[in-house]
């Protein structure tokens, strides 16, 4: 009898491990999936603070509805500046099925073409060029898009060393549209 006992413990005891250690295994839907997005984060985040440290003179250009401002500056927000590509990043968990990618080889460059699967995501399509031997783009080009029953807005974003540009068209219910370009070089 006490043999039984004894026997029926340990096997208790084996159940209850057998149950911890199954349970502590992640699920295959928590596992991180080895494929991701380029990091628009991580690029710009690197971006700003090279800049941030380098401070560097800096010829901008900005155009709202036609009147030109054109201004020389060496002390920029370098963050703020580029917000709306870091905004426009889609390294995402929740997007990678919101994205058809397209890679292109030319020689030992690469394109490659993020295109979203739904007109509803605001960053509609996402262009990179990296030259050869590169991990960090040559050119970036990003297209937002959004709009309501109130609001539309459409957003062109280009950026390369040394230079950005944004041009941008809004428009409200109940105003004019707003056209803004700008332009940035260092």
């Amino acid at each position: 009898m006490y043999w039984s006992v004894k026997h029926n413990n340990l096997l208790k005891i084996f159940i209850l491990y057998i149950i911890i250690i199954t349970g502590c295994a992640p699920s295959p839907e928590a596992v991180q999936p080895a494929f991701s997005f380029f990091s628009l984060q991580d690029y710009f985040q690197n971006e700003i603070t090279s800049l941030e440290e380098k401070q560097p003179q800096v010829s901008k250009e900005v155009i709202l509805n036609q009147e030109v401002e054109k201004l020389q500056v060496s002390d920029l927000n370098w963050e703020q500046e580029l917000s709306f590509f870091l905004e426009s990043d889609i390294n995402k968990r929740a997007l990678m099925e919101s994205y058809k990618v397209d890679t292109i080889r030319h020689d030992k460059s690469l394109e490659v073409h993020y295109k979203a699967t739904e007109d509803k995501l605001a960053v509609q399509t996402i262009d990179l060029s990296f030259p050869p031997n590169s991990n960090a783009p040559s050119s970036i080009k990003i297209h937002r898009r959004s709009n309501n029953m109130f609001y539309e807005s459409d957003m062109k974003l280009s950026y390369q060393q040394g230079s950005y540009s944004i041009d941008s068209y809004n428009k409200t219910l109940l105003t004019s549209p707003t056209n803004l370009s700008i332009s940035c070089n260092w």
